[in-house]
């Protein structure tokens, strides 16, 4: 505990101190990195809230998620809520913790898979697209994994989401080995494939066999998704920025990248 001038600050006892920079300009994160911010209330804003979708742990988020909350209350001056989807139980507790920055503490609201419905009806999957992606993607390792991403596939594709291809990939990406094969099995019978992508994906998941080839092909399959979120969104990508997604091996960066296509206005935005 120290001590100083009658007051008490809960801190560790240390042996120095020293000034810092008073300027805080360099702490103002220069664009939001959140997947989404979200205003309530009409027609002045009552409470932000921030959501992230976060499919591993990240230890840079624990530095960046104050940040996003700081400045949006700045800018807002009202309650600012964290809200992150986590798909996996070890990763929704680690985003649980909360994060102490001594007088301050940023308690993230998870929504972890156990929240999140098993929409295994067809009907049910086509009334709401995006929530049976949801759905795939929290569910996909469990008993009713295939017929969960099966509901989802029908759904995105027959409704022509424009991030179709990607949302595919990622419930492709998060199935166990045996349910991957068996998903890409009915693919195969049950609907033609629109993108040269997929085709490519499903001959090389069934040409390689060990996880060295698997994982190398789930990077190009996450880096031509990438790709064509930017195109169908009707933005320039420049061959650089190709060439870097396509030689990128790191999943978790290929999530990133992914996550932020659907949003990003250029390609720097979506590297940052």
């Amino acid at each position: 505990m120290c001590r100083a001038a009658g007051l008490k600050l809960d801190a560790p006892t240390v042996a120095s101190a020293r000034t810092a920079s008073q300027s805080f300009a360099q702490l103002q994160p220069p664009e939001y990195g959140a997947d989404l911010v979200v205003e309530l209330g009409a027609p002045r804003t009552e409470i932000g809230c921030i959501v992230e979708l976060q499919l591993s742990i990240d230890p840079d988020k624990r530095g960046s998620w104050p940040q996003y909350a700081a400045v949006l209350w700045d800018r807002l001056r009202c309650p600012v809520y964290l809200l992150v989807v986590a798909l996996d139980p070890a990763v929704a507790a680690w985003c649980a913790r909360p994060i102490d920055m001594g007088g301050m503490l940023l308690r993230p609201i998870v929504a972890g898979p156990e929240v999140i419905p098993q929409l295994t009806s067809p009907e049910a999957a086509r009334a709401c697209p995006e929530l049976a992606v949801l759905s795939a993607l929290a569910h996909a390792a469990g008993p009713q994994g295939l017929e969960v991403c099966k509901g989802a596939v029908e759904a995105v594709m027959s409704q022509r989401l424009a991030t179709r291809y990607a949302c595919v990939d990622l419930m492709l990406s998060r199935l166990p080995q045996a349910a991957r094969q068996a998903l890409e099995e009915w693919m195969s019978q049950s609907y033609e494939y629109q993108s040269e992508l997929f085709r490519r994906l499903v001959a090389e998941g069934k040409a390689e066999g060990v996880a060295e080839g698997e994982a190398k092909g789930m990077a190009e399959g996450k880096a031509e998704a990438i790709l064509s979120v930017i195109a169908a969104r009707g933005l320039a990508v420049p061959e650089p920025v190709a060439a870097r997604l396509r030689a990128c091996r790191d999943l978790g960066a290929l999530d990133r990248w992914l996550r932020r296509a659907v949003h990003a206005q250029s390609s720097d935005e979506l590297l940052a």
